[in-house]
């Protein structure tokens, strides 16, 4: 999957975000025009502190030399004159960081709207998908991708929204570099281009790591989840020490993985810093030593100037490079995200049937089959008719398909042959939702939300009256719990 596609799948997952990302970036590029006017002080600043007024004049026609002259017009000049130009250059400063906490606040509610919009799609698909379909993954794989997959979506937009910040700066950076000495900036593109690729290079083994670690991390999960819901077999079998070296080893893998990555982007951060100090030193040799690289410049103000760019330039690659071999650790799980929100997973379909009186007649089961699994059949050719108000009692074995039955008139399974007709109209046809809410069903096996009695009855009939939800107690045997 190339980078064009990494940026469909991320721009698709925004949705009905998009203004909100458009306005991040817009007040991010109007942040970085401000820190251009910023560092575009920087020169006066180091002229009124290190260079005679005469010198100072002498400024050139080029873009910092009209900077310069505007400077020394635009102050008076007074005994106060270097304290104004420092404090000029503070409250640019100010400002940019004023606008920066700004557009962190901006970017944070975006990204947490994104989060918990993916956690929505998600858990809403999952509800609708049938329970066989469910139960044919491993248990803790919708945790995960509820849970640790949708962190992932919150890491890739913010490290991209500041990718985007730095790249801003260090277009602004690179271009008052280049307008101060484009003859020390060609030094700089030929160490620039190295850094390029030395990134590059370590951002393919950090992609690499990041699919396994996503791997790694769903077997976690997968053993997680199977150690504590199977915990009541495992102290029967007294295999716990087994189940917990199976969990450890699984931790060990997953997280001795992400340690690996966070040394990659170690690295290139480390890479990235001692290659831009390299740089920063040849630049002072060329200024030094040759005058072909030091003409155009102020002798101390002008290298000073240039010196802090870079200082600056450093910085930003840094983050950029860091923030780089994020999105690309993290890029294998919000692709799974997205593969699991646009698949074609079976869904539950219903019909739009919602007769005034439910049961009139009867209830015929014609001919239903039904398995698990290919090679054991649960019901075969069952018949059945069952008469309306009739007390109905099924005899059989463990395992011997009674709950499925049950299961069968509620749809949360489907015969793979027959019908089930209720008045003589196939439950196919009837509106899931209004089919559900006239069976009232206990099964053997229940699950309580953890919630009060009283909101786990609301679930069912959230309009229930206070006698409604007693009288349910009564009939459970619950009333004097």
């Amino acid at each position: 999957m190339t980078r064009t596609d990494h940026i469909k799948i991320l721009w698709s997952m925004l949705r009905n975000h998009r203004v909100h990302f458009s306005i991040c970036v817009l007040l991010t590029l109007g942040n970085s025009v401000i820190l251009g006017g910023a560092l575009s002080s920087v020169l006066p600043v180091m002229s009124s502190l290190f260079t005679s007024a005469g010198e100072a004049s002498a400024s050139g026609s080029g873009f910092f030399g009209k900077v310069l002259t505007m400077y020394n017009n635009f102050l008076p000049d007074t005994e106060y004159k270097q304290l104004i130009s420092v404090s000029i250059l503070f409250i640019l400063m100010m400002i940019n960081l004023t606008v920066q906490f700004i557009i962190v606040k901006v970017n944070s509610g975006l990204t947490a709207k994104l989060t918990c919009d993916c956690r929505e799609q998600i858990y809403n698909k999952i509800q609708h998908m049938k329970l066989a379909a469910i139960q044919q993954h491993q248990r803790g794989m919708f945790v995960q991708l509820l849970i640790t997959e949708t962190r992932s979506v919150y890491a890739v937009f913010k490290q991209a929204l500041s990718v985007i910040a730095t790249f801003f700066n260090i277009s602004i950076v690179v271009a008052l570099i280049v307008l101060l000495s484009w003859k020390l900036s060609a030094v700089l593109l030929i160490g620039s281009i190295l850094l390029v690729f030395i990134n590059l290079y370590i951002v393919k083994h950090i992609k690499k790591l990041g699919k396994v670690a996503l791997d790694l991390r769903t077997i976690l999960m997968n053993r997680a989840t199977e150690s504590i819901w199977g915990l009541k077999q495992s102290k029967l079998m007294q295999s716990g020490s087994a189940i917990s070296e199976k969990l450890n080893v699984a931790s060990i893998n997953s997280e001795n993985t992400a340690r690996r990555i966070a040394v990659k982007q170690g690295l290139q951060v480390f890479l990235s810093g001692n290659l831009t100090i390299g740089l920063i030193l040849v630049i002072i040799l060329c200024w030094y030593f040759s005058p072909v690289f030091s003409s155009g410049i102020p002798e101390t103000a002008g290298i000073l100037t240039y010196l802090i760019l870079m200082s600056k330039l450093a910085t930003y690659f840094g983050a950029f490079s860091k923030g780089y071999g994020t999105i690309f650790a993290n890029i294998p799980a919000v692709v799974k995200v997205n593969e699991y929100l646009s698949g074609n997973f079976d869904q539950e379909e219903g019909g739009s049937y919602k007769p005034d009186t439910f049961l009139k007649d009867n209830i015929n089961l014609r001919n239903i089959h039904f398995k698990y699994s290919a090679d054991k059949p649960i019901l075969s050719g069952v018949n059945l008719e069952i008469k309306k108000g009739a007390y109905i009692g099924i005899v059989g074995g463990s395992g011997g398909g009674k709950s499925t039955m049950l299961n069968l008139f509620t749809r949360i399974y489907d015969p793979d042959e027959g019908n089930i007709l209720i008045d003589d109209k196939n439950i196919k046809e009837f509106s899931l939702s209004y089919l559900r809410s006239h069976i009232g069903m206990v099964s053997q096996d229940f699950f309580l939300f953890n919630t009060s009695i009283r909101n786990n009855l609301l679930l069912a009939k959230p309009l229930a009256s206070e006698q409604d939800l007693w009288d349910s107690l009564g009939k459970a045997g619950l009333s004097d719990f």
